[in-house]
């Protein structure tokens, strides 16, 4: 908590999802620069179902170094 704000409204802030008073919000934004505090991506992955992370699916034929050799 930080200077009287609790844990949800620190949350609300850093999301910018729902309004917050002005005062609110810029004392949290103040304490946030003191802090120097950096998202972490990492951390955000799984609360959002979302991990921004792009990886090649391959099917697994494709991938042997078997598969255009024919069989029999």
């Amino acid at each position: 908590m930080t200077r009287g704000a609790s844990a949800s409204t620190v949350s609300r802030v850093l999301s910018g999802k729902r309004s917050i008073p002005v005062s609110t919000r810029q004392r949290v934004e103040a304490s946030i620069r003191e802090l120097g505090h950096h998202p972490n991506a990492g951390a955000r992955a799984p609360a959002s179902s979302r991990s921004d992370i792009i990886a090649p699916m391959i099917p697994l034929r494709a991938a042997s170094p078997a598969a255009g050799r024919p069989t029999g």
